[in-house]
């Protein structure tokens, strides 16, 4: 309807780069505890699966917990909004697909329907040929197949550490695929626990992740705080040169909420806490308590971590 065509724009329009959504599908990915995820980008279409424990679910009107299939074809509406530990607590993260498809398909053992005006849920009669049993398959067909395809390639070629602070993923595979189904370009990232202990006030991890372009050794330190009726994760992690056993300072203070925002502390760790974020999810929300209080969380934490 007319009346509501900016609703639709509100909702698609607000990401600074429209590939954004490559991130949101590892967030649902994540969430429904997927250890490994993979992207296949065709000529003509994405397709992301993954091998996440929860299936897609429908649930009556007004019944608690809200159905997968709910969330996904409502506006603001999501099954995860109170968890903090969940990244996707919005409802509308997924609807950014929307820049690039008109119909975007979804398939798992149960269900395969595609969506149709935002939030029209439609069957399908097929099951998806690349989809393998036990596992959720989406598949995005291009509105615009040439400049399309060419922003999600630049997005898989650019992903900036897309596992590190994921709770359940371990493994990302990405992979360019011919006109005749032939692989001819394939990266992954893996991420990998080397070291482990709970100390008194904090966990230490030594991790390594495996990126196309280098191998990254970090140590991690991570409290746990509680916030209403949820536990959440606060994580300094600094770079480690296992070699010369030192750590590597940097001025590169990346700033994590769950993925990497466009904000910077300009310290010498990268920092990771379920930060109260702007709509588009790339900066944090200014003015707010919450968020203060998990920079004061992560200061404490960095000191503590150096001694």
């Amino acid at each position: 309807h007319e009346d509501y065509q900016g609703v639709k724009t509100s909702v698609v329009d607000k990401y600074p780069e429209s590939a954004h959504f490559v991130y949101e599908l590892l967030q649902n990915a994540d969430d429904v505890f997927a250890t490994y995820a993979e992207f296949m980008l065709f000529d003509e279409g994405l397709i992301f699966k993954h091998n996440g424990t929860i299936p897609f679910s429908i649930s009556d009107e007004g019944e608690k917990p809200l159905g997968h299939i709910n969330s996904i074809t409502s506006i603001g509406n999501s099954s995860k909004r109170e968890n903090y530990n969940k990244i996707g607590k919005f409802g509308v993260g997924f609807k950014s697909v929307f820049t690039y498809t008109d119909t975007p398909e979804i398939y798992d053992d149960k269900f395969w329907f595609k969506i149709e005006n935002l939030i029209v849920p439609c069957w399908l009669n097929n099951d998806n040929k690349y989809r393998n049993k036990g596992e959720t398959l989406f598949f995005i067909p291009f509105k615009d197949i040439e400049s399309n395809h060419r922003e999600i390639l630049s997005r898989l070629l650019n992903l900036d550490n897309p596992i590190v602070f994921l709770s359940n993923l371990d493994c990302i595979v990405w992979k360019k695929v011919d006109k005749d189904g032939n692989v001819v370009d394939k990266k992954s990232y893996t991420k990998k626990i080397l070291e482990e202990r709970r100390l008194k006030d904090y966990i230490f991890k030594k991790v390594i992740l495996k990126n196309p372009v280098e191998d990254i050794t970090y140590l991690f330190f991570t409290t746990q705080i509680q916030h209403f009726t949820s536990l959440f994760d606060v994580t300094v992690g600094y770079k480690y040169d296992e070699e010369n056993k030192e750590l590597v300072l940097t001025n590169s203070g990346n700033v994590y909420c769950f993925f990497p925002t466009t904000e910077n502390f300009k310290t010498s760790f990268i920092s990771h806490a379920p930060f109260i974020l702007v709509d588009n999810r790339q900066n944090l929300k200014q003015y707010e308590e919450f968020n203060y209080k998990l920079i004061n969380i992560l200061a404490k934490l960095a000191a503590n971590a150096l001694i």
